[in-house]
């Protein structure tokens, strides 16, 4: 119940400024303010002391220069907020997305240098905890090229994208348009593999490397052509069980080379 009285800095003929004291544990403290002698109770405003925030960690850990987007902190305990925020290195705050009093989302910019940057949290975005976790800004990932370029509508043609900076992430996965997200495996630093998805129809798609749910950021695109391939009539339609009948395909499309077996049967 100790009344704690500080000296206020008039910046304004409407704005007084004050800097709150130290006290030993969290506790709420009715505001007011004084004139002379005279004591003037603010209605309904209570200043609240909190125990600093703790990071515990941070998801991802780590991220390429050329990818910006949300990190998960996790942590507390966060209060919801206008004043809620995130900040990067020594200055740079930015708000930040309230989850629960344990987690909170960081938009992390892009273009970052690489380096290991302090990443803390406020409730007032003024008061950072003095043992910030680091967020580790790596090499960016450039997809350079995939293999092969061509496949039919029916999805399940095996990719190879080749670049450089590849990392295991905990969500590495390929992006096809807009909407379509397949797992991609890493092989290593230079290479990953990620498999088409159906498509509805034929045409050009553009094909994005995603990394833990954010796209890479590069000055050129992928594209991977889908091919709708449909049999017109095929010679003969009986052999010998001995087998060696040379089958003779026709397709309506032109563009077949793309097609590399037969298959007789369903299994």
């Amino acid at each position: 119940n100790e009344v704690l009285m500080i000296e206020a800095v008039v910046e304004s003929d409407s704005l007084l400024a004050c800097l709150s004291p130290h006290v030993p544990a969290p506790v709420s403290k009715a505001l007011s303010v004084a004139y002379g002698n005279d004591l003037y109770a603010v209605s309904d405003a209570w200043f609240s002391y909190e125990d600093d925030i703790m990071i515990r960690t941070l998801s991802p850990p780590s991220m390429p220069s050329n990818v910006g987007g949300l990190i998960l902190v996790v942590g507390g305990t966060f209060r919801d907020g206008s004043l809620l925020c995130c900040r990067l290195g020594s200055n740079d705050t930015f708000p930040a997305t309230y989850v629960d009093q344990s987690h909170v989302y960081c938009q992390i910019p892009l273009g970052l240098k690489t380096g290991s940057y302090p990443l803390a949290v406020a409730n007032n975005c003024q008061d950072f905890p003095y043992d910030p976790t680091y967020l580790h800004v790596l090499n960016p990932v450039q997809p350079f090229s995939l293999s092969p370029a061509v496949g039919l509508c029916a999805g399940s043609t095996t990719l190879t994208i080749s670049g450089t900076n590849f990392i295991a992430t905990e969500r590495l996965s390929c992006r096809f348009g807009e909407r379509f997200v397949s797992p991609a495996r890493l092989i290593n630093s230079t290479h990953i593999e990620c498999v088409t998805p159906r498509q509805q129809g034929p045409g050009l798609v553009p094909v994005e490397v995603v990394v833990d749910n954010n796209p890479v950021t590069t000055d050129s695109r992928l594209y991977f052509e889908y091919l709708d391939v449909t049999v017109a009539s095929f010679v003969p339609s009986s052999g010998s069980i001995k087998g060696g009948t040379a089958l003779t395909i026709n397709f309506i499309q032109d563009d077949v080379d793309v097609v590399t077996h037969c298959r007789l049967g369903d299994s």
